[in-house]
């Protein structure tokens, strides 16, 4: 079994943050799921409720792809993301956004303020996150009453397992991966209400290719913000 790459360095405060040097690291493991075209999924497509006018945070943004899509869609977006090489594209792509480069677990106190409709936190967000409470917490502080936290990420599992043989490349409880059920719990720990949790198979453009549908290969989470922001008493962060 490989060993797992670590995703984070530690601060003097003990929390750990991912650098660099260990995202490159994920990306040697994991690109395989990476798609050739960025774009807003279906799957979110439809969810979405009305967006003309709507404050959206968009985490980890990277080159502006999928900023671009939610601004044709009425949407006033604020795109985060830990990468300024990749803002300079995106501040190029989209540039009636408005950017800024933060860890995505240390989101400046201005966007925890309850001004935005939806918090959209895609691909790359959990393998970004080292403290997945403190992630939590700031996308609810940041939803304004009603909003909406839409994540949409790489299943753990398909992390885990080989998309050719569907052989298990590594435990599903080794460190530095985020497990379904901590992420479920460190949003519920926030007092956003959940109201879908879907388990995906590859998007249908991946029919028949380098991904078997047997495997789900993405995770469909939304929470709505009913009542203020509870503040977590149990810490989430990677081992």
């Amino acid at each position: 079994m490989l060993a797992t790459p670590k995703l984070g360095g530690v601060t003097g405060r003990g929390t750990v943050w991912p650098t660099e040097q260990n995202r490159q690291a994920w990306d040697q493991r994991y690109g395989h799921l990476r798609r050739a075209v960025v774009q807003l999924p279906e799957a979110v497509r439809g969810r979405l409720p009305d967006l003309n006018g709507k404050h959206v945070l968009h985490v980890p943004c990277g080159t502006g792809e999928v900023s671009a899509e939610l601004i044709a869609l009425g949407a006033l977006v604020t795109g985060v993301d830990p990468s300024e090489q990749a803002l300079v594209e995106a501040r190029e792509r989209a540039p009636d956004a408005v950017f800024f480069q933060a860890e995505l677990h240390e989101l400046p106190l201005q966007f925890r303020r309850g001004r935005f409709n939806l918090v959209y936190a895609g691909e790359g967000t959990l393998a970004a996150v080292g403290d997945l409470t403190a992630f939590a917490s700031a996308a609810a502080a940041a939803l304004r009453k009603g909003g909406s936290l839409i994540l949409y990420d790489w299943h753990p599992v398909s992390l885990c397992v080989e998309p050719v043989d569907l052989r298990w490349r590594e435990s599903y409880f080794a460190e530095g991966l985020w497990r379904l059920g901590q992420v479920v719990t460190a949003v519920a720990h926030t007092g956003l209400t959940l109201q879908e949790l879907e388990e995906l198979p590859p998007p249908a453009s991946e029919a028949g290719g380098r991904l078997d549908p047997r495997v789900p290969t993405e995770v469909l989470l939304v929470a709505r913000k009913t009542e203020p922001t509870r503040t977590p008493s149990v810490r989430g962060k990677r081992r």
